[in-house]
């Protein structure tokens, strides 16, 4: 064994579940990796001449001093002394390992289930590097492995999980604010970048924004643009009510969707009638002021309805475009009109606060041109990043729907090539409770959470509040990566959504240490901590430091 490093013996009652084994101190950690070269049992019970090695993982270390008993102890504190200057042996520690057997490794690198418990007195050792790592990613073909970190315990032992996984059945990362969700996102959407993976962003707060300055010629960021004259009504509406903060009922939603029509429809009707006595003719062009714009037609229709020629000349001709205007102006057109206002009021806004940092971001393409942020040549390996930044999540949510209805049909279609979607505040985008609100984005993401392996449309969920996330979206997740959990709602929520996720793994998600991370599901073979290696990018409000600007002014 002069390439393994034996790290204790089996000690105790063993099943071919789980075995105990002494430590040489120092030498194991939780979550380690572990092997044991066993003899083979014939059917007869006997003993044979070949040895199977089996794998098992370190889920809990106990560490007891017999020679040390209570009393002493409760003694030792009545007098305040410390034990290590007494005449007390210290040196008769029992360090002891529970471990979870994973299987023996047969002769194509597979783990089969153990069918007969261990002998106690056999050793315990650390395999080489290479045997450890290809045990991770046995049977992953090379273009597939993605390199994110490595065993918490062995800096130099290399986690390489499954990215097909990844992009075809799902992801979710999850972890409390601070712990390293984006940077662990980060590092994966790097490794997909150099498999050339086309990858689509929603970053509501410029966390991946860094990715542009690292690779500028393969990113691309966009910041949003609402194009109402191209957009679904249905879209229209929900951003109105995103906006507003309001619901339109029938009547108001048909209102709208009658001015619609006219903009769409009745370009000479505008000319000949609204443009001639609109108080503010320069917005009514819906491609540059959008709701204003809208705003602008009702108000001008009201005031057209009462005048002389409102019945014989003017609704005949709203009628030839739309109906709906005329069956719904007087009874809608006031609260329509507060609606518009306020959304209008609202996107020039929250378009103000995104402009912030938009220095060499593109417009969004119009719908009509959306599958350019994906392409449809696989050589192009595009990745495009919408900055989110200033909206809230209700126009957020609006955003991301329409955009993504578009993709789908387009992926239906063949239009456009398969893409893997990045969705960062998750619970804010597909949230577990609407209390009676309109979603815009749950049905889509559920579409594509059910159904995206067959549209290639993969998805990665961040979140650091995962029980305030759609189960029904997040249960669709084959693989997940959680980093420190410390609420108990939500650690209790991944372990019932979680199936891959033991009670013992569980155990360890509060005490996690920053960029520390327990990766379970069809990525890895078998749940694993990992310590996550540092991209190459950085997130933009992560390289700034606020106070140092200020703190030597006027000093010498």
């Amino acid at each position: 064994m002069a390439d393994k490093e034996i790290v204790g013996t089996v000690v105790g009652i063993t099943n071919p579940r789980e075995f105990y084994f002494t430590i040489t101190p120092g030498k194991v950690q939780l979550q380690e990796l572990v092997a044991i070269d066993a003899f083979k049992i014939d059917s007869s019970g006997e003993k044979r001449d070949e040895t199977m090695r089996v794998w098992a993982k370190v889920v809990d270390i106990e560490r007891i001093n017999p020679l040390f008993p209570e009393e002493a102890a409760q003694e030792l504190s009545y007098q305040r002394m410390s034990a290590f200057d007494t005449v007390i042996s210290m040196s008769r520690e029992m360090i002891t390992a529970k471990c979870k057997a994973l299987g023996v490794e047969d002769e194509r690198g597979e783990l089969q289930p153990l069918t007969y418990p261990l002998q106690p007195a056999s050793s315990v050792y650390i395999p080489p590097q290479n045997d450890v790592e290809n045990l991770i990613s046995v049977n992953v073909e090379e273009h597939r492995k993605l390199t994110i970190g490595h065993l918490r315990s062995r800096e130099n032992f290399k986690v390489r999980i499954d990215g097909h996984s990844i992009v075809a059945r799902h992801l979710a990362v999850l972890a409390t604010t601070g712990a390293g969700k984006t940077v662990t996102v980060r590092k994966i959407i790097e490794e997909l970048m150099q498999k050339n993976y086309p990858i689509l962003i929603f970053d509501p707060h410029s966390d991946y924004i860094g990715l542009k300055d690292t690779f500028s010629n393969r990113v691309d960021v966009y910041y949003p643009m609402i194009y109402l004259s191209e957009e679904y009504d249905s879209e229209v509406i929900a951003y109105i009510a995103g906006l507003s903060g309001e619901t339109p009922s029938a009547p108001q939603e048909n209102l709208i969707k009658g001015l619609l029509d006219i903009y769409r429809n009745g370009q000479n009707f505008i000319d000949g009638f609204i443009r001639p006595v609109a108080q503010r003719v320069y917005n009514l062009n819906i491609e540059t002021h959008h709701f204003y714009a809208l705003l602008e037609l009702l108000t001008t229709l009201q005031t057209l309805s009462e005048g002389n020629e409102w019945k014989t000349k003017i609704l005949p001709e709203i009628n030839k475009i739309s109906r709906r205007v005329a069956q719904n102006l007087d009874s809608s057109g006031n609260p329509v009109g507060r609606m518009l206002y306020k959304a209008a009021d609202t996107y020039k806004s929250m378009k103000n606060a995104n402009k912030f940092g938009r220095t060499g971001q593109l417009q969004l393409p119009k719908p009509s041109e959306i599958g350019t942020l994906i392409g449809t040549h696989v050589e192009e390996g595009k990745t495009s990043i919408l900055s989110l930044e200033g909206y809230t999540d209700e126009v957020r949510q609006s955003i991301i729907a329409s955009l993504l209805k578009k993709l789908l049909d387009l992926r239906v279609d063949g239009k456009i090539k398969r893409f893997l979607t990045v969705i960062e505040e998750a619970h804010t985008i597909i949230p577990a409770i609407s209390e009676g609100k309109v979603i815009p984005s749950l049905p889509v993401l559920k579409q594509i959470a059910t159904e995206g392996r067959k549209y290639g449309m993969g998805l990665i969920l961040i979140s650091q509040r995962p029980s305030r996330v759609d189960s029904t979206i997040l249960s669709q997740c084959n693989s997940f990566i959680i980093l420190k959990i410390i609420n108990p709602a939500d650690q209790k929520y991944i372990r019932d959504v979680v199936e891959s996720i033991g009670e013992d793994e569980a155990q360890i998600l509060p005490d996690l240490a920053v960029g520390e991370a327990l990766i379970t599901g069809q990525c890895v073979r078998f749940p694993m901590l990992v310590k996550i290696e540092q991209p190459k990018s950085k997130g933009r409000h992560e390289e700034e430091d606020f106070i140092k600007e200020f703190a030597n002014v006027g000093t010498s």
